[in-house]
């Protein structure tokens, strides 16, 4: 499973209880009854997780630039690595 799924399945199962978002076909695991509340609790968590995401990938984004763009001897080749690793880890 995907990162983002991953937290979108937590979100479901925190705020909606539903258990998984894996497709069970099987109506009653499949289909289930949620407060409007909980949907707004859900959709509200998911869009605080997408601005926390996009505020960090931006932020690794600039320190990359910072770093491929600096004669430091500090920041080797690793270093650049893990952070691209790091940005396209928040955006898939």
């Amino acid at each position: 499973m995907t990162p983002h799924l991953t937290l979108l399945a937590g979100i479901a199962q925190e705020h909606l209880n539903i258990p998984t978002l894996e497709t069970r076909r099987s109506d009653h695991l499949d289909f289930h009854n949620v407060s409007v509340w909980g949907i707004a609790a859900a959709l509200d968590a998911a869009f605080v997780a997408g601005v926390r995401t996009s505020t960090a990938s931006r932020c690794l984004e600039s320190l990359l630039q910072d770093v491929t763009g600096c004669d430091s001897p500090v920041f080797t080749a690793e270093h650049v690595a893990f952070l691209q690793d790091r940005i396209e880890v928040l955006t898939t």
